[in-house]
């Protein structure tokens, strides 16, 4: 999409620029990709403020300058990958009702995060239209 130039798009990066070689608690290793998945887009590094950083748990993602740094870039939309996490929540409500929201909820998360959020996760299509659905088959 990004090299057609008809939609400029930015990824704002929640975890932090630790998360490139991060340990990832699902598979219980060291993850480090092997291939170059930054090239051919513009993208930006949010600090994670978290304590303790990571997907594995609600609080594990907290970018304290999200939504400035966001707005700096002055969006017509924002695509949210994955609500398990407070940030993503915190970003998804800012923008509900100012420019179209489109949010792919994390169901891997699911298994971790505590009630009422699983209950919000899964009456999602309710609060936000643009919710993309992920296939399990």
């Amino acid at each position: 999409m990004n090299e057609r130039q008809r939609i400029s798009i930015k990824v704002f990066y929640t975890a932090g620029k630790q998360a490139g070689s991060a340990y990832d608690h699902r598979f219980g290793k060291a993850i480090s990709w092997d291939i170059p998945l930054m090239d051919g887009y513009e993208f930006f590094w949010l600090e994670n403020a978290a304590e303790n950083t990571g997907y594995h748990h609600f609080n594990g993602i907290g970018n304290p300058t999200a939504i400035k740094e966001i707005n700096s870039w002055v969006p017509d939309a924002v695509l949210v990958f994955g609500w398990a996490c407070k940030s993503h929540l915190k970003i998804i409500r800012y923008y509900i009702n100012r420019i179209p929201v489109l949010s792919c909820p994390d169901i891997a998360c699911y298994l971790d995060i505590p009630e009422p959020l699983t209950t919000l996760f899964r009456t999602s299509k309710q609060l936000i239209p643009s919710t993309l659905t992920i296939s399990t088959s």
